[in-house]
């Protein structure tokens, strides 16, 4: 599987806001918005892609995770909103 398909694949099934490949590095990041965290965790994400991809049979390596908290902005895109991240290395 190539990664623009592993991206896809991410997308159609754990429907993150975004989904991009990092120009520099070829990783890829997906992000989901909150406003009110309702219990989740970045942790929470990325078992979710681990158990995806592993599924998939995908080798693969979860780089890192994490949250963003931004003050509140109508219309503001993702990357500049309050969000969960995870960044996956296709191996």
């Amino acid at each position: 599987m190539t990664t623009r398909e592993i991206k896809i694949t991410i997308q159609n099934v754990l429907h993150p806001n975004t989904v991009g490949i990092k120009r520099d590095t070829g990783h890829i990041l997906c992000r989901w918005g909150f406003f009110y965290r309702s219990g989740r965790t970045a942790e929470c994400y990325a078992s979710k892609v681990e158990e995806l991809l592993t599924k998939c049979k995908i080798n693969h390596t979860i780089i890192d995770c994490g949250e963003v908290w931004k003050n509140f902005r109508g219309g503001a895109s993702t990357a500049n909103s309050s969000h969960f991240w995870v960044e996956v290395e296709i191996l």
